[in-house]
This record gives structure tokens, C-alpha cells and sequence, in this order.
């Protein structure tokens, strides 16, 4: 299997997780960036846990900072392909939003939902995605 498989098989079994903002604990409790960083501790790639953020700090943040923050690798948003982080900003509430490519759909912890779910990727491009990422190896 490749590090792109292992990525989206793991994501998945945070399916259904409950959105909790700032949580890391995976099976109980995560946000977008939780989402990303327990499916990089399950499989032992190397991510930095991002300083503590509230919902109005992301709204004043540089977009990239976070996912940078992480040791995310910034990709050209063309060469999205499964297993990436894409950064979308949704609206004023939801500044800054990632998510892992499955495919042609994206696993993401929602606030709207309430939980991690997923969703079409073309919902994803409707939302502005602005930045994509890759994992470091």
C-alpha cells in the first residue's frame, strides 16, 4: 500500500468522530486540524501539533500559517491527488478549512455536521479551495 492509501484508510475510521474545535483525540473528539494530525500520529509522520487557536483567530490568521505550522508541504492546487490536505476558506465563519482528499470525495471534520463526514470533492472547489498540501515522508 502506498503513504496516500494509509492516509485516507486511517481517516476513514474517524468517520462519524464528533467536531469538537481544537480536539486531537482521535475516536472522540476532533476538528479539521485534529483530523489531519491523529491520522499522521497513527501512522508515524512527523507533524508539529499548531499553537491552541480559537474560531476568531483563524479569521485574522494567514491562511497557510497553520498548515505550514504543521510541516505540511505546500503543492501546487493542480497536482491535487489522494491522500493531500486541501485548504479551503468557506465564509467568515469558517476562515480556514482542511480536509484529506480521498479521491473524488474529501474527509473533513464539520461543524455543520458536527462530525467527521464525507464529502464530494467538487463541493470542496464550490468552497474555494486555496491551498493544497502533501504530507512530509
Amino acid at each position: 500500500m502506498s503513504q496516500a492509501d494509509d492516509i485516507c484508510d486511517f481517516a476513514q475510521t474517524q468517520l462519524g468522530v464528533p467536531f469538537v474545535l481544537g480536539k486531537r483525540l482521535a475516536n472522540q473528539a476532533l476538528d479539521c486540524v485534529g483530523l489531519i494530525l491523529v491520522t499522521a500520529r497513527a501512522l508515524g509522520i512527523p507533524l508539529q501539533e499548531p499553537s491552541p487557536y480559537s474560531r476568531r483567530d483563524l479569521v485574522f490568521a494567514k491562511p497557510h500559517v497553520l498548515a505550514l505550522a504543521c510541516g505540511l508541504l505546500e503543492k501546487d492546487m493542480e497536482a491535487v491527488s489522494r491522500g493531500d490536505v486541501v485548504r479551503l476558506a468557506i465564509n467568515q465563519r469558517f476562515p480556514i478549512h482542511f480536509g484529506i482528499i480521498l479521491g473524488d470525495h474529501v474527509i473533513h471534520a464539520c461543524d455543520v455536521a458536527k462530525k467527521v463526514v464525507v464529502k464530494p470533492f467538487v463541493n470542496c472547489l464550490d468552497r474555494r479551495m486555496e491551498g493544497c498540501y502533501s504530507w512530509p515522508r
